[in-house]
């Protein structure tokens, strides 16, 4: 899983597997490749005061060790997915990554698709159709963007391998992150927030699949709202703040009503300004629920 470090990683660099109707000897071996992380901007102007997370403009995650990547031959040829798990990574922005697939190596003049995170596909299952689905995010933590890290944070990149044989996936991120801050009254726990969209439009696009050589989406199921699961966040005061995070397809959300259910019983709501979000982009918004 991606640990939560405020920012989240939008290339990569990689050496891609073979087809299984290759030989070795095809190939020249590689060793290592190289991991470039920038970041989520955020996408709003807001006054300085107020840009909290790590004090920047951006959301940053770093990679554990045990990541894994689905990687597709496209062309000439195309195959069923490997996995590419990343291991001995040391580094910042730019990470050297160490490469023990046996047999994995790269072919000048073929093209690769890739998409993170790492699924257990169907081997009918092509580049040009992997799985997505936002739903069932459960936070845990005040202002935790550990749920987002580890299995919401959809990405893909396409490279034909040049003659060289170094190749520069560019990961690109499917979605956009939202950060809400609620200001809530003392005492309650919330155990959730549903976004919902005031005019009751099926604005927010759920599940489906995408291609992993163009990121274009074919969507199975929308919504006019969206919920996030909350634990371990309590209030201690009134207008005590809670800070969530959601991944969500790119939209342009309306007017929103935002409502807080509580351990309590209680239904807190408020609303929240309509805005339009980007693939690769952070949004925020502040409210008080009472």
């Amino acid at each position: 899983m991606k640990k939560n470090i405020f920012l989240l990683s939008s290339f990569l660099t990689l050496l891609c597997a073979c087809s299984s109707d290759d030989t070795k000897e095809s190939f020249a071996q590689i060793d290592e490749f190289y991991i470039i992380s920038p970041s989520y901007e955020y996408a709003d102007t807001e006054t300085r005061t107020d840009l909290s997370d790590d004090g920047e403009n951006s959301i940053i995650f770093s990679w554990d060790s045990n990541e894994k990547i689905g990687v597709f031959p496209v062309s000439p040829m195309t195959n069923s997915q490997v996995s590419q798990v990343f291991a001995n990574t040391t580094g910042g922005v730019l990470s050297k990554v160490s490469f023990d697939g046996v047999g994995w190596a790269l072919k000048a003049g073929n093209t690769y698709a890739a998409y993170y995170p790492w699924q257990d596909l169907y081997s009918s299952t092509r580049y040009n159709a992997v799985p997505y689905d936002y739903t069932g995010q459960v936070q845990d933590g005040n202002a935790s963007l550990a749920h987002i890290g580890e299995s919401y944070d959809y990405m893909y990149a396409y490279e034909t391998v040049p003659s060289n044989g170094v190749a520069t996936l560019a990961f690109n991120h499917l979605g956009a992150i939202i950060r809400v801050k609620l200001y809530m009254p003392a005492g309650t726990v919330p155990t959730s927030v549903t976004f919902a969209n005031a005019a009751n439009e099926q604005v927010f696009n759920v599940k489906g699949n995408f291609n992993a050589s163009n990121g274009e989406l074919t969507a199975t199921e929308t919504a006019s709202s969206i919920t996030l699961t909350t634990k371990n966040i309590a209030t201690t005061e009134d207008n005590t703040l809670v800070v969530v995070y959601m991944s969500v397809l790119p939209c342009t959300t309306g007017v929103m009503t935002v409502t807080v259910q509580t351990e309590g019983g209680e239904t807190l709501s408020g609303f929240l300004s309509s805005k339009t979000l980007v693939a690769g982009k952070a949004y925020r918004w502040v409210t008080t629920v009472s």
